[in-house]
């Protein structure tokens, strides 16, 4: 089983945000980072090389964890808009995200909301370490059945 500290979960969480693919040791929980190409295409690869290697000579030992897709994202302003207590902010976040260009829209109006805008992003990293958390609860539970 796979123990990680919430550090190493925040850490990976926003090595998510910022496009970074993150991989965990299946059984021994080392954590290896490297660059997403296809947002990085101009990032430097002798600097990751290591990690590349050690990731392609070993696919089955390491298992990626996902980052959340744009429905997911919506998801979560969607929660956090429900959960705001300002009701003019509260319909000015819901109706951004109903509109074309719903992140940019929220972000818009987040930026601008004062105390809520910290609150926000404590909201996104908190639930970016529960996903996270998520993938790494089912990783140890095919490992548990795989030992069975």
């Amino acid at each position: 089983m796979i123990q990680l500290t919430p550090k190493q979960i925040n850490e990976i969480a926003q090595e998510l945000e910022l496009d970074f693919k993150v991989f965990v040791h299946k059984t021994k929980g080392d954590v290896v980072v490297v660059p997403d190409l296809n947002h990085y295409y101009d990032m430097e690869e002798e600097h990751w090389e290591e990690e590349f290697k050690l990731l392609a000579n070993n696919p089955n030992d390491y298992f990626e964890f996902e980052k959340w897709n744009a429905n997911k994202a919506i998801r979560s302003m969607r929660n956090f808009a429900e959960s705001v207590s300002n009701e003019r902010l509260k319909n000015d976040l819901m109706n951004a995200l109903y509109k074309s260009k719903p992140f940019r829209n929220f972000k818009h109006i987040i930026d601008n909301a004062g105390d809520y805008r910290e609150a926000w992003f404590e909201y996104k990293l908190q639930w970016q370490m529960q996903y996270v958390q998520e993938q790494l609860d089912g990783l140890n539970s095919c490992n548990a059945e795989d030992d069975n």
